[in-house]
């Protein structure tokens, strides 16, 4: 047994957590992919601009850990017209209220598929190259310790 520089033991790490870490690297990579690819896809399918109308605004409060009170997040109900049919879709709760009712706002939509629509002023991807950053250091600190565990095989 080995101590560490706090005077307590530690354990070796075992082929079952370096297959674990690997495997948890690959499926935050392959999901972070997944929606990136979805997303592309909607917006190469999301040729035609209308205006859209923030018709309402609705709330809803979430309670978390680090707050006392429940937070209120809000998202956007937006109706838009194409050949004569209206539809109306409904944003994502987010803590930031970024409409105002009545605001006109640019929406794509898919003209095959008027239902289908995406919201080019608002929104990001960012966080998707963060998770498959998170992932790659899983998967390569599971592949270091199962190379470690079981030497190098040439």
């Amino acid at each position: 047994m080995k101590l560490n520089t706090f005077g307590r033991t530690t354990r070796r790490p075992t082929t079952f957590t370096a297959v674990l870490r690997t495997l948890l690297g690959f499926l935050l990579i392959g999901t972070a992919v997944y929606m990136l690819v979805s997303t592309h896809i909607t917006h190469m399918d999301c040729t035609k601009e209308v205006t859209g109308i923030v018709e309402s605004i609705e709330e809803k409060k979430y309670s978390s850990r680090s707050s006392t009170r429940p937070v209120p997040h809000y998202r956007p109900v937006i109706v838009y017209e194409y050949n004569g049919a209206s539809y109306s879709v409904t944003g994502y709760f987010e803590k930031n209220n970024y409409f105002t009712q009545g605001q006109e706002i640019t929406v794509m939509i898919d003209p095959d598929h008027p239902g289908d629509y995406y919201l080019p002023d608002y929104g990001s991807t960012w966080y998707l190259y963060i998770i498959i950053m998170f992932g790659a250091g899983f998967m390569v600190f599971g592949l270091l310790t199962f190379k470690n565990l079981h030497g190098q095989s040439t």
